[in-house]
């Protein structure tokens, strides 16, 4: 399942239909009950390897659509690979991740690589065409990225966050970052909650500004110490993927800084 010069917008291929039940619970505790059931192999599990944390864990083996294709659901999105043009990537409804002809490559699902572009489209043999495939949607309506990744860059001296995954800070340990929603804007009142273990979350509130701002701790705890971080909308449920941030010392990471963007309506 080598990746070539030929791909698709991913999210046409095939709907993520049918994870929504399985990733109600925190991602980290999917894992730990599927991980046991499944496994990635071949070309998933190469690409699983470059990406471990975007990809997650399985939810099932690798399974054969009636056309040839290869997929494989995950606690973070889907594995794909063609047949028609033998590519493998990786999806979570808002970046795709390519093994490709340079190596590991990832774009926004409404972006193209150049050699991407370029691709002839497959010769089929004549006949009736087949019928549209569904666009997917994404199973949550919210995901997590880098401050600095694309579309939307709110970080800087005068946004409340700095353009850094993490930074030492042996006074305030925390997470934080921005909520924003698909045409940019900030979102207010969205509730950020951070879970350790099976302890009682914690939570933020979002202002006009759209931050949010988890504390961990005050007195630079030995590590390491997982939180993990989602969005719940006012009943209390899931409404995002999950984050899982890993404090080790406040030496090294004491703040750790991401958004949560809407892909979904």
């Amino acid at each position: 399942m080598k990746a070539v010069n030929h791909l698709r917008f991913l999210g046409r291929i095939l709907p993520l239909a049918g994870l929504a039940a399985v990733l109600l619970a925190p991602a980290s505790q999917v894992a730990a009950q599927q991980t046991a059931a499944c496994q990635f192999i071949l070309g998933f599990k190469t690409l699983h390897d470059l990406v471990p944390n975007e990809s997650g864990e399985c939810l099932e083996n690798q399974s054969f659509t009636p056309s040839g294709d290869a997929v494989q659901h995950t606690t973070k999105g889907l594995m794909v690979w063609r047949k028609a043009d033998n590519w493998t990537a990786f999806t979570n409804g808002y970046m795709t991740w390519i093994n490709g002809p340079n190596g590991l490559d990832s774009r926004l699902n409404t972006d193209r690589f150049p050699w991407e572009a370029a691709a002839p489209a497959p010769v089929v043999a004549p006949g009736p065409p087949p019928p549209p495939t569904p666009t997917p949607k994404p199973i949550y309506s919210w995901y997590y990225k880098k401050v600095n990744d694309p579309p939307f860059v709110l970080c800087g001296p005068d946004k409340g966050v700095p353009c850094l995954d993490s930074a030492p800070n042996e006074g305030t340990q925390y997470v934080g970052g921005h909520v924003i929603k698909r045409d940019g804007t900030l979102a207010s009142g969205m509730i950020v909650q951070a879970r350790v273990g099976n302890a009682d979350p914690t939570f933020s509130t979002t202002g006009d500004d759209g931050l949010f701002n988890i504390l961990i701790a005050t007195t630079c705890p030995a590590g390491p110490i997982t939180l993990d971080v989602y969005l719940v909308d006012g009943g209390m449920k899931l409404s995002s993927y999950v984050n899982h941030v890993t404090y080790s010392n406040c030496r090294q990471a004491g703040e750790f800084h991401f958004d949560f963007v809407e892909v979904a309506p």
